[in-house]
Formats: structure tokens, sequence, C-alpha cells
């Protein structure tokens, strides 16, 4: 029997495209069949595989359907395969908040290691783990020892990953409406149950609309009074028409979403149009942004993370407080020296 790789589902869009970028990786490295199974309730009510509807894999073997064995692992998944991962985890629920990542140990394979001899291994978590396989690149893979994770990530996604025609053509069709004849900034503000500081998106966006003035705006948002303040402060700004829930509410897993398998489709249209603009702002602390980076056709120099901003800030705040230790530390010599020399305190010995 063949040996696969079946990726189970989990979290928003980004987190399960970061782990199919890993889990082909891997699938290639152990000569396994790749298997994705994004048959949840985050993007269908209706048990079907979102997966390929979104995305052709290519350049390796794999199968749409869920192959049934007794050698699996991790061993909890034997009998149900076929479930998601959600309901197999169910009884671990509350750990999940707790251990983030790390409940992942009990469900899916560790990468680090390539020499397991079940039948099927399980893949899923919340983000890419490239760091975790850097040490297995060798001989086909060794061009990839030191590249950047954002480099590694682009070319298995562009040699592996096809849109599904449907979406690859409304991707187009999008692009010639709309985009055509203009440099565009992409920005990418997140403002709902995540929510990064909304000023610093605004500065950033400022800064670059100032050094940019003939570029148009592309603005991927899960906030509708973002969307309408945006469009107020700037002319030129391009939207996705898409659902949208009430400002500050979650996009992810809300039960108010006429269609799920359209707002799936929407999301990886807003993270395909911001990889191709000229200029893209994002936060690295959102795996759709930070997807949307990596798979960039642009310079790695014409982005710009928000995070700067917090750096630069805690930054600051550390050069102050290591001035105002020093400060503390001269005068503290400086009364010590003054009592020594009152002979209110003994003079120290040599």
């Amino acid at each position: 029997m063949s040996k696969y790789l079946l990726v189970k589902g989990v979290a928003g869009l980004g987190n399960r495209i970061f782990v199919v970028i890993t889990a082909i990786l891997y699938a290639r490295m152990t000569d396994r069949t790749l298997v994705v199974d994004w048959t949840d309730n985050a993007y269908t009510t209706r048990k079907a595989n979102v997966f390929p509807q979104l995305f052709e894999l290519k350049n390796l073997s794999h199968v749409d359907q869920i192959i049934e064995s007794e050698s699996v692992h991790p061993n909890v998944w034997k009998h149900c395969l076929d479930q998601a991962i959600s309901e197999v985890m169910a009884n671990d629920s509350k750990l999940v908040k707790a251990m983030g990542q790390g409940i992942f140990r009990k469900y899916a394979c560790d990468v680090r290691r390539l020499n397991y001899s079940e039948d099927i291994v399980i893949a899923s978590g919340y983000d890419e783990e490239i760091e975790d396989l850097r040490p297995h690149f060798k001989s086909e893979y060794a061009h990839l020892k030191k590249a950047t994770k954002g480099t590694i990530a682009n070319e298995v996604f562009y040699e592996h990953l096809n849109l599904a025609p449907p979406v690859r053509d409304r991707l187009e069709t999008f692009k010639a409406a709309h985009m055509q004849g203009h440099k565009f900034i992409g920005i990418h503000i997140r403002q709902s149950d995540k929510s990064v500081s909304y000023g610093w998106y605004k500065k950033a966006l400022a800064e670059h609309v100032g050094r940019y003035p003939d570029a148009h705006i592309f603005l991927a948002t899960d906030n509708r009074n973002v969307e309408c303040e945006i469009n107020e402060l700037y002319e030129n700004v391009i939207v996705l028409d898409k659902w949208l829930p009430m400002p500050g509410v979650a996009v992810h897993k809300n039960t108010e979403c006429p269609d799920l398998e359209e707002h799936a489709v929407t999301a990886l249209l807003d993270i395909c149009l911001l990889a191709t603009c000229d200029y893209l702002i994002f936060s690295r602390t959102t795996s759709f942004g930070r997807l949307a980076s990596y798979i960039s056709t642009q310079p790695v120099s014409q982005h710009f993370d928000i995070e700067t901003y917090y750096d630069q800030h805690r930054k600051s705040i550390g050069e102050r407080a290591i001035i105002l230790r020093n400060k503390i530390d001269r005068n503290v010599k400086y009364v010590l020296a003054w009592l020594r020399l009152k002979g209110i305190l003994p003079h120290r010995r040599s």
C-alpha cells in the first residue's frame, strides 16, 4: 500500500494554506501521497471538501479521497479519518486555548521526524513549520537550507498549487476590470477578533500614499467601518465585493455568514490580489497578511510590516529604561560616595 499524508484543516484560510505548504514539503521528502481534507464547518455547511474548490495540486503525488487504513499516526485518528479535527479533539477542547499549537502534538505528526512507519500520517496546525523542516533540507532541497521562510513558501506555493479554474477566472476578471494601468498599494487591515492598532495602519497608508501619490489602493479588511473610512479618506480605493459581519465581529466561523463556501473564495481572492499589488502593507501577526507577503510577486523591499512601529516603540521603551537605570545607578553611587565622605557610611575596604 502507498503511504499517505492526510492534511486536516483547522482555523482560517491563511492558517490552512500555511499547513498545506508545510505538508507539501513533508510529503515530497517522505515520498508520501498528499490528501488535503478541508471538510469541516469553517467554510461549508454541507460536509464538502472545500480545498478542491479553491486549489488544484500539481507536480506531486496526490489524491482527493481519504484512504482507509488501520495503520495511522497519531493513533487517535484510527477509525475516524473521515471526521473533522474539531470532532476528534472534542474531548480536549478546553486544552486548545491553553496549549495553542502544542495541542497538535497529540493530533498531528511531528514534522521534525521523517521516519513514521504508518501508512497514513496526519498533518494539521495553525501555521507553517518550515523551521522544523529546515534540518532536512538536503540533496534536492539543499538550495532551501538558507532561504527565508517567505522564499520557501513562495516557491512551494507556485510550484505545487494552482487556483481552481473558477477562482482563477474571477481573479483575472477582477484585475482586468479594476487594476489595469495603475500602480497599487495593497493593504490588509484586520479589525475584528484579533485587531492590530488601526492607527498604525492609517499611518503606514498615509506614508505610502505620500510616497506614491499616483498609486491606487486595494483594501482587504474584515470591518465595514474601516472600509467606509478608508474610502472617505482616499480616492481610487478598490475593494472586493464580499460579505462582512457587524464591525468588530469575527468573520471566521461566523454563523451569520450566508454562504461559507463563497466566503472562502473571496478570502482567497483577497490574499491573491494583495499579493499582486506593487506595494504591500500588512501585519506579520496575521496569517492572512503574512501569507500575502510570502506569495507576493513583488520584492520584499516593497512590503511594509506595520509591526515595525511596535518594534520601534518597544525599542524606544527599552532604550529609555536603560537610560533611566544608568541614571539611577549614577545617582546611587554619588549618594553613597557623599555619605562616606561625610562619615555617615564607612569607607570601603580596599
